[in-house]
């Protein structure tokens, strides 16, 4: 049996808006769900007076307003600030209070640059792909304007990991001609066989065959790395032709030619609603 949870406080009519995260939120628990979510990304959004004024005024908590503004008057600090936050609704159980504190910690243990990657990261992780890239562009572009005078120049393997995240946030959304500037620029900072299929594969998915050739003859491949990419998309092609969502799109093309057009339009509903759904539960905020 699922925990009650019991909301905290009113719903504001004038929501908050959390920069970083994108969002407005109308109640407490909504910004305990999105400290839960984006953690440090919201750092500006909760260090401020505003949020106080919406949490005394909008929400009608005027003590939990009145410990904030103490908090931010005395330079309390960020973990000082979401510690408080959370303690004062009852959103989350206090394990997932204490894994979002251990997380802030080893956040501001990091140097800048490292937890502009873990921020990277985690927006990657979340299918967020254009934060994501924004981010991983920005830590490229950090780290080629300090690595010359030596602060926080990441090692190879960061860079490679930067590089190549980059790469699949772009190839996620489809634009694979920008997955491959990435992929390639990971290849070239670590040299290896799989960074060099990735983006064989990538300029073969974005259909560039008069860029594999010049590209084959000026790195000079081994077979092997050619084949591993010719049986990839071997292997895509087939999964995606024996997919029920192909199947189904099959389906409805005869439907199409046939004539069928009430047919085709009741189908296409039910197709969308099935994606609809699926889409809802697999970005659901809560279990």
């Amino acid at each position: 049996m699922g925990r009650l949870i019991i909301c905290t406080g009113k719903r504001a009519k004038n929501p908050y808006y959390l920069s970083g995260a994108g969002i407005n939120v109308y109640s407490l628990d909504e910004i305990a769900f999105a400290i839960l979510r984006y953690k440090t990304r919201i750092t500006t959004a909760l260090m401020s007076s505003a949020l106080a004024d919406f949490i005394e005024n909008e929400l009608e908590l005027p003590q939990v307003a009145a410990r904030m503004r103490g908090l931010l008057s005395s330079n309390a600090g960020f973990r000082n600030v979401v510690s408080h936050l959370l303690n004062s609704c009852n959103y989350a159980d206090k394990e997932k209070n204490k894994q979002v504190l251990a997380y802030i910690d080893k956040f501001y243990n990091m140097k800048p640059l490292e937890r502009e990657v873990l921020e990277a990261d985690e927006a990657a992780e979340e299918k967020n792909y254009e934060e994501a890239i924004n981010l991983y562009k920005r830590v490229i572009n950090t780290e080629k304007t300090f690595s010359s005078n030596g602060f926080d120049n990441l090692d190879e393997d960061s860079r490679t990991k930067v590089y190549n995240n980059a790469g699949v946030c772009y190839a996620m959304m489809g634009s694979f001609a920008r997955a491959s500037k990435y992929f390639r620029k990971a290849y070239e900072v670590c040299g290896t066989d799989e960074a060099l299929i990735q983006y064989f594969m990538a300029l073969k998915l974005a259909g560039d065959d008069k860029e594999i050739d010049s590209q084959v003859k000026l790195l000079n491949p081994k077979e092997s790395i050619l084949k591993a990419v010719r049986d990839l998309i071997y292997r895509s092609n087939a999964d995606a032709e024996n997919s029920s969502l192909y199947i189904h799109a099959l389906s409805l093309e005869k439907q199409y030619e046939d004539g069928d057009y009430a047919g085709y339009e009741k189908e296409c509903n039910k197709l969308f609603e099935s994606l609809k759904s699926n889409y809802k539960k697999a970005n659901a905020p809560l279990n």
